[in-house]
């Protein structure tokens, strides 16, 4: 018990940094300490302003930079430079009022490689200096590419990707880049995975990508990604009569049949809720009587 307790401490102070000067208060924190290389990295800023009187938080007018900023560094020590600058809305705090920002810095910074960073907050209220964090720790990853794809999408090579990623639990994401260009268009995490599992991909007439993968036992997620790598359409099914299933179709396009919608399975009404006495069911599951059910007499 005693290590359990110093171990959860460590992790709380891994997780959440900040710091009080001049009486206010400063916080940087993340959901996860482990990030795939590529996906969107997002850290809330969250200022309490703790002096007895409003506090306004505005952009340099001459610069436009934007009153919050952070300082990312590797593990040896050098800095990680900033590809753009991001714009902030102008903020004000009376007294004893917090209010808290949440930033994505994987567009803005260049975290190019997989190791181990940490990160700080500054952030600079009108008129006073600027306040900055405690440093945060956080580790970038690779994953591990279980399948690849290339097309040409407006004459350009496109590489399409699957990758298997150990978070707390086993995830799935799919990233789309340009090689030519050394552009990634995104690292977009699709759900978790069954361990051992493979997703089935199918691409139709319009080069978007269908993915069905094992979320769990006998659980599916069927995405519909665009050509860029943007998730359009996602629904869970559960295995029935018939397992979830694709299937490319004579026109191009991909038909997702088989199994029940999780959501339908979990709002599906009891036999004593029942209207009109019809029984409830589906062409993917019929419905399966109980033990002594005695059908209604129209």
């Amino acid at each position: 018990m005693i290590f359990f307790r110093t171990a959860l401490a460590v992790v709380l102070l891994f997780m959440v940094s900040w710091t009080t000067q001049a009486q206010v208060r400063i916080s940087l924190s993340s959901e996860r300490s482990n990030y795939l290389l590529f996906e969107n990295s997002p850290f809330t800023v969250e200022v309490t302003n703790e002096s007895g009187e409003p506090l306004n938080f505005s952009s340099d007018p001459k610069t436009g930079h934007s009153w919050l900023a952070f300082i990312i560094l590797r593990v040896d020590g050098s800095k990680i430079r900033a590809e753009s600058t991001f714009s902030t809305k102008d903020r004000s705090l009376q007294q004893g009022e917090s209010f808290s920002i949440r930033v994505n810095i994987t567009p803005y910074y260049s975290l190019r490689e997989t190791g181990q960073y940490t990160i700080q907050a500054v952030v600079k209220p009108d008129g006073m200096n600027s306040f900055i964090t405690s440093k945060l720790t956080f580790n970038v990853s690779k994953g591990e590419n279980i399948w690849q794809r290339d097309r040409m999408v407006d004459g350009k090579r496109t590489t399409y990707s699957i990758i298997r990623f150990l978070e707390d639990e086993t995830s799935c994401y799919i990233r789309v880049e340009e090689p030519e260009e050394n552009l990634v268009l995104c690292t977009t995490r699709t759900g978790s995975l069954l361990a051992n599992s493979a997703p089935t991909t199918l691409f139709d007439a319009n080069g978007e990508l269908h993915l069905l993968q094992s979320l769990a036992a006998r659980t599916y997620r069927y995405s519909k990604i665009s050509e860029g790598g943007k998730i359009v359409f996602q629904e869970d099914r559960v295995a029935g009569a018939t397992i979830p299933t694709m299937a490319s179709m004579p026109d191009g396009s991909v038909q997702f049949t088989g199994g029940v919608n999780q959501k339908e399975l979990q709002q599906r009404p009891s036999l004593s809720d029942d209207q009109g006495g019809k029984v409830m069911g589906s062409a993917e599951q019929p419905f399966s009587a109980p033990p002594g059910f005695v059908p209604p007499k129209k």
